[in-house]
């Protein structure tokens, strides 16, 4: 899980990341193959709408490995980014890793290392070869990341065709139309291969072998049947970790002094005994009929939730451990309402709502489909881990010399 900071004055998230975490430690599951098509398409398509190159870094020294460049999204900021860039040459289609007769991909080993590059993006804003600089050791951790999940792409691919899938001449036409657009859009097949270090035709094929492994992925999922009896078992044994409950809050906030926590502009500070004492009078006005959504406007000090009438859904493990555990208290019912005191300060609560078996069972079902997968694919997982991989290091540098 990733973490990030969040301002609203319930939830349990700490201010920090790590690195390692933003990228899953287990190996990649087919899953991310059935998503990754998705995810270039969206980079695509985030570049292609104003018709604008995905920009690169800055040219570094081909020989260097610890700032090279790689494709970054349209919209950066740095002077050196948007000084023009020497053309790309297109990268040959050569072995990265070889191991008997199976044979991982250049192409597919720098579509992956693309696809983690963009996840560092969406979730820090920054690329792998911006924390190489931070944290060295990023990029070497990215590679190999990158490396595993062409592996298994690879195998992946390799059964699905021995399984005869195909894809349809209206899927790869599809296929051949958005290639063609984006060329177009980017301005010709040299802009396409500065933007995305693929040529339209390589490009094109990766398309299409993504797209089998997708629909293989999905056909194996959709024929795998999980007993109710299975799927109910999984819920009661989960201890709520499925459920979402939806609450109301008011938040006030004690000021404290000697932490010299100053109280939102236009209110007025208050000891812990008077933020008690208030919290008190706003529950009675609430018992008494007052509306929650008018109180939490009016009284609420949480930012993130005063202008929506106090309103938070959530699972566990979301929010501090007195709020939640009011909350998720089994015994809860609708219009309940009560105070709790957390860090925060003192939270007048009302329980909307919780979800329940009906609700998570699409969860549920597709985690078990999933594990089932994978509990089928463990020769995949055991080819992966293999220690008889050769490895063309020269050839995994390629795509960051230029």
């Amino acid at each position: 899980m990733f973490f990030c900071y969040n301002i609203d004055c319930a939830r349990n998230i700490p201010n920090n990341y790590c690195i390692e975490e933003i990228i899953m430690l287990k190996r990649i599951t087919a899953l991310f193959l059935a998503l990754a098509l998705c995810l270039l398409n969206a980079a695509c398509a985030a570049g292609g709408a104003t018709g604008e190159s995905v920009a690169s870094e800055p040219e570094t020294d081909a020989s260097s490995t610890a700032s090279p460049t790689f494709p970054q999204e349209s919209g950066g900021s740095s002077e050196a980014a948007a000084e023009p860039q020497p053309d790309r040459v297109a990268l040959a289609d050569e072995p990265v890793a070889t191991r008997g007769e199976d044979s991982v991909s250049v192409l597919d080993f720098t579509y992956q290392f693309f696809n983690i590059d963009n996840q560092y993006r969406s979730y820090i804003g920054m690329g792998v070869m911006d924390l190489e600089a931070q944290q060295p050791g990023t990029l070497a951790s990215a590679q190999e990341d990158a490396l595993t999940y062409a592996k298994e792409f690879t195998l992946l691919h390799k059964e699905a065709l021995s399984k005869g899938a195909a894809l349809t001449e209206e899927e790869i036409a599809q296929l051949k139309t958005f290639v063609d657009t984006e060329v177009e859009t980017q301005g010709g097949e040299q802009a396409f291969l500065n933007a995305y270090m693929f040529t339209p035709e390589q490009f094109f094929e990766l398309m299409q072998r993504y797209q089998l492994v997708s629909n293989y992925y999905q056909d194996c999922l959709e024929a795998i049947i999980i007993p109710e009896e299975e799927l109910r078992a999984a819920y009661d044994e989960s201890a709520g970790t499925y459920d979402q409950v939806t609450v109301r809050h008011v938040l006030i906030q004690p000021y404290d002094p000697a932490t010299a926590t100053a109280p939102e502009e236009g209110r007025e500070a208050v000891t812990d005994e008077e933020a008690a004492a208030k919290a008190d009078d706003i529950l009675a006005q609430l018992n008494g009929g007052a509306d929650m959504t008018a109180l939490a406007a009016e009284h609420s000090e949480d930012p993130g939730s005063k202008d929506s009438g106090g309103l938070y859904t959530f699972g566990m493990g979301q929010m501090v451990a007195e709020f939640e555990g009011w909350s998720f208290d089994s015994a809860r019912k609708e219009g309940d309402t009560g105070i709790v005191k957390s860090t925060h300060g003192y939270h007048v609560m009302q329980f909307v709502s919780r979800t329940g078996y009906e609700e998570a069972l699409p969860a549920i079902e597709s985690e078990l489909k999933t594990a089932k997968f994978d509990a089928d694919h463990t020769a995949i997982d055991e080819a992966i881990s293999a220690e008889d991989w050769v490895i063309n290091e020269e050839v995994m540098q390629k795509p960051f010399a230029q």
